[in-house]
């Protein structure tokens, strides 16, 4: 089955696990996406990896998984240091396929001095 050029995936219902997402209320479901992407962009890696950041990213703007941190961080080199512009979403950094990279690159620890 299609409609406009793309497929249609059907389900029973009992797959979905999304609490009310099933009751039919569109409204609920675009206000929860809403206010968790308010303020944030789609941004692609220099290795052609994707994610999702603090709307206020620039090209050049770098990406740290910070040793102790809960989440990735997006920075911003400034005089003096690195500002901290927020947590980003990399689906690879959550799956840990990147750090698996680095190792087998052997990539050195970097230290950044945030402000």
């Amino acid at each position: 089955m299609t409609q406009h050029g793309a497929e249609l995936l059907e389900t029973n219902g009992n797959d979905l696990d999304a609490g009310n997402a099933c009751d039919g209320d569109w409204r609920r479901y675009a206000q929860l996406v809403d206010t968790i992407y308010r303020w944030r962009k789609l941004f692609r890696t220099q290795r052609g990896t994707y994610g999702i950041g603090p709307e206020c990213m620039l090209e050049g703007d770098v990406i740290a998984a910070l040793f102790k941190g809960t989440t990735p961080c997006a920075l911003r080199s400034t005089e003096g240091g690195f500002l901290c512009l927020g947590p980003v979403y990399i689906h690879a950094l959550v799956d840990g396929t990147y750090f698996e990279n680095l190792r087998a690159e052997e990539r050195d620890e970097q230290e950044f001095i945030l402000i």
